[in-house]
C-alpha cells in the first residue's frame, strides 16, 4: 500500500464527506478511494470512517489520526512543490555580448529586475562589437545595432533607437544653439571611430521623408562611445549620441 496516497484519500474523503466528492477532488474512481481507505484502516486496525447513506463520518480514532498527519501532509506538499520549482528553475552561466556603452547604460541597469526573476543565472557581459567576435568568445547572446545580417542566427528586434545630436548646455550657451543641421559644420563635433576604422563624419537628419546629409568635422575622434560621452558632458563639443546614452545625468 502507499500509505502517502492512502492518507491523501482519507483526507480527502473527510474533508468532501462523500467517497463520490473525494474521488472528484483527486480524479480518481469512487472504489479506488474506498479500497484505499479501506486497506489505510486494516494496516492501522482501527475504523477511520463510518459509511452510511448520507456519507461519511469521522471517528474518534480518525480525527486524532487526521489532526497528527493533515499538517506532515501540507509540509511535505511544501516542500515538494518548492523542490519542484528550484529544480526546473534556469541556471548556470549566460555569456552576453554587446558594445561597451551598451552593457554600461542598458544592461547593467537591468540586472536587478533581471536577477530577481532568474536568481540562479550568473552573467558574464563581455565586450562584442562585431558579429564575427560573438562565436570565437563563446557568446551565448549578443546585443548589436543594426539591422541583422542573414548569418542563419536567431534574431529578434527588442529596441528602436534615435540618434541626436547632442551637447552641454554651457557648449550651447559658448557657441549659439544650430537653427538648421547644415549649422552643424560650425561647431566642433566629436567623432566616433567604427570598429572598420572609418571616422563617421557624415551626420545624417531625417525629417518626415526628408533626409540630409551634414559633413562635420572637429578636435576630437574616437572609437570608445565613453569618451564621446565624457567629452560631450564636459562641453567639450557636439557629438551624436543614442537616445540610451543621452539620457545620462
Amino acid at each position: 500500500m502507499d500509505k502517502l496516497r492512502a492518507l491523501q484519500y482519507f483526507i480527502a474523503a473527510a474533508d468532501e464527506g462523500s467517497l463520490s466528492a473525494a474521488a472528484r477532488r483527486l480524479e480518481v474512481s469512487v472504489p479506488a478511494v474506498g479500497k484505499m481507505i479501506t486497506a489505510l484502516e486494516r494496516s492501522m486496525g482501527t475504523t477511520l470512517v463510518e459509511r452510511s447513506s448520507r456519507g461519511l463520518v469521522v471517528t474518534a480514532d480518525g480525527r486524532a489520526y487526521l489532526d497528527q498527519c493533515r499538517p506532515l501532509l501540507e509540509r511535505l506538499e511544501a516542500v515538494d512543490a518548492a523542490m519542484t520549482r528550484t529544480a526546473s528553475r534556469p541556471r548556470g552561466t549566460l555569456v552576453v555580448g554587446a558594445p561597451r556603452f551598451v552593457l554600461q547604460h542598458w544592461l547593467l541597469p537591468a540586472m536587478p529586475a533581471f536577477h530577481a526573476s532568474y536568481p540562479d543565472i550568473q552573467l558574464d557581459f563581455r565586450v562584442i562589437t562585431r558579429l564575427a567576435d560573438a562565436e570565437p568568445r563563446g557568446v551565448d547572446v549578443i546585443l548589436l545595432l543594426g539591422w541583422p545580417l542573414a548569418t542563419g542566427l536567431v534574431h529578434r528586434c527588442i529596441a528602436q533607437t534615435r540618434v541626436l545630436a547632442c551637447a552641454a548646455p554651457a557648449y550651447w550657451a559658448r557657441h549659439g544653439f544650430p537653427q538648421h543641421p547644415r549649422d552643424l559644420a560650425h561647431h566642433n563635433c566629436l567623432l566616433f571611430r567604427n570598429p572598420e576604422g572609418t571616422v563617421l563624419d557624415l551626420w545624417e537628419f531625417a525629417r518626415g521623408k526628408h533626409r540630409e546629409g551634414v559633413a562635420v568635422r572637429g578636435d576630437l575622434v574616437s572609437d570608445d562611445r565613453n569618451v564621446i560621452v565624457d567629452a560631450t558632458l564636459s562641453g567639450r563639443g557636439v557629438s551624436r549620441l543614442m537616445n540610451i546614452t543621452q539620457k545620462i545625468p
